[in-house]
């Protein structure tokens, strides 16, 4: 109580940590509580509570003149207060699941021991007395988050990159974004195989790192026990290993309910970071299985805040594979056709750094790229392509069926660059050099943009932070 007559920003959190005045034991601190609630900012002190209490008729019922006095001499610190807040949170808490027991218990014993209808209830009301146990109140979740001169954020850890793009860091989210049967798990058990020290060729051109031996965690929605169990021993096989380390944890939850999902995601989580000190990858094989309904935005909004929290929280970067939206006619590089699943998807690709999207043509070679990365984009016709092979009996690199046509179209694209570009200039502004395309071919605007990513996608040109250079 000492904390609270300290400052009114105490106050401010203790009520911010849900503390109220029916949460005191003690009746007299209930209605100090009440009392100081009641004061203004100016009158907020020992004298302006012992007149509000006295003008209430009050004043002797706490206690008195003494009782104050008494509170107020008592050294309060910062400490003090956040433990006092929990303790009188958490006691107020067993006392209603005590009162709650008991009230069960006696329903038990009226109903001969029979389960009544109102053990639903108290069962109710016991779980929203636990909810929110342990968080934090909402001042000190906003003051941890503040910035701060001297404590700097250390830079995200590289887990995970295909050829020079990054795709998973450390605190953020990525998604694998597909049609069904484009090749997602081949793609899931090749980053998988990285992490167990595969080549780059043998890992469809993924790279992985986890020099300190975190956990790896996979967890399987959609497929069934054996196909989820190929998946890992193709992972080996790709690797080389006979055995996975004991960090390498994968799941199987096929068929449980979306809430048992997410549990269970979290649990190993938590149980991981408590075994191996940390986690360098969570792969949710199947994110959309966690939740009811994916077009819901009042449960996939939260879920994806939930995810992202848990990536920065836990310091490892969380890669969702999903599908995308049914599409009659899928053009392989329209970013609309590549849309992941409902909302859900659209929330997902919204927050995470890099949307790797799969496009598998009628030859059946499926191509990795994508442009929407907070790193360097993968253009279609430089992402790695891959097919299955008979003989290995998996899914192997191979040539990328768009980078011909892609030449071809750069080899056109060359001389109107060169036309364009300033004899001695060794860069330009994006801006600059659209406009100057604009102006030399009468092409609008936009027609000048496309022609310019093209160039871009081509490598004629290479881009950072809106700056192109001619490439060499």
């Amino acid at each position: 109580m000492s904390e609270l007559l300290l400052d009114r920003k105490n106050l401010l959190a203790a009520n911010d940590g849900g503390i109220e005045g029916t949460t005191w034991y003690v009746p007299a601190h209930a209605e100090i509580f009440k009392a100081l609630n009641r004061l203004s900012a100016e009158a907020y002190d020992v004298s302006g509570l012992m007149v509000e209490l006295e003008k209430d008729g009050l004043l002797d019922q706490v206690g008195g003149i003494s009782a104050l006095t008494q509170i107020s001499d008592i050294a309060p610190t910062s400490f003090h207060l956040r433990k006092s807040i929990q303790s009188v949170a958490d006691a107020a808490r067993a006392r209603v699941l005590e009162t709650e027991a008991r009230g069960m218990l006696e329903a038990i014993k009226d109903h001969a021991g029979a389960v009544p209808d109102s053990i639903a209830l108290s069962l109710e009301r016991m779980a929203l007395t636990l909810e929110g146990k342990g968080e934090a109140p909402i001042l000190d979740m906003l003051d941890a988050r503040a910035f701060s001169v001297s404590n700097q954020t250390d830079k995200p850890k590289l887990r995970v990159w295909l050829g020079g793009s990054q795709i998973c860091t450390s605190g953020n989210l990525s998604a694998l974004i597909a049609q069904a049967k484009a090749g997602k798990s081949t793609v899931v058990g090749a980053i998988l195989s990285a992490f167990l020290g595969a080549d780059e060729d043998e890992a469809l051109g993924f790279k992985a790192a986890n020099p300190e031996g975190f956990a790896v965690l996979h967890f399987d929605t959609e497929q069934s026990n054996y196909d989820s169990d190929q998946l890992i021993r193709r992972s080996m096989a790709r690797a080389g290993v006979p055995v996975v380390p004991r960090w390498f944890l994968s799941y199987r939850l096929a068929g449980l309910q979306p809430k048992q999902v997410r549990l269970c995601i979290q649990k190993a989580i938590t149980r991981a970071i408590k075994a191996y000190r940390g986690v360098a990858l969570i792969v949710i094989d199947g994110v959309a299985d966690a939740v009811i309904d994916v077009n819901d935005p009042s449960e996939g909004n939260p879920y994806i805040a939930e995810l992202q929290g848990t990536a920065i929280d836990r310091d490892c970067p969380i890669l969702c594979i999903i599908h995308q939206n049914p599409h009659g006619a899928i053009k392989a590089k329209s970013p609309e056709s590549s849309k992941a699943r409902g909302h859900l998807g659209s929330q997902l690709e919204r927050k995470c750094e890099s949307n790797i999207y799969i496009t598998k043509g009628d030859d059946g070679v499926s191509v990795l790229w994508s442009d929407k990365m907070r790193g360097a984009p993968i253009p279609l016709a430089r992402g790695p392509a891959f097919a299955w092979h008979d003989e290995l009996s998996r899914h192997v690199l191979v040539r990328n069926p768009y980078a011909e046509l892609t030449e071809k179209k750069t080899s056109a694209l060359a001389p109107e660059l060169d036309a364009a570009w300033p004899s001695n200039a060794g860069s330009m502004k994006k801006a600059d050099l659209v406009e100057q395309l604009s102006k030399r071919n009468s092409y609008t605007t936009r027609t000048a943009e496309r022609r310019l990513k093209a160039m871009i996608d081509g490598g004629l040109l290479e881009v950072e932070n809106g700056v192109v250079r001619k490439k060499t």
